[in-house]
């Protein structure tokens, strides 16, 4: 997703639908997203 430019640039379904994905991976795995490292 990040190669393809912008957040603006996706799909506002397909940004939903991985926010729903981490959400679920979060509460039934114990999954969290490893922080982006700042772009220099």
């Amino acid at each position: 997703m990040l190669s393809v430019g912008k957040p603006s640039d996706v799909e506002p379904e397909l940004l939903l639908d991985i926010a729903e994905l981490a959400m679920r991976l979060q509460r039934d795995m114990g999954w969290s997203p490893e922080p982006e490292e700042p772009k220099a």
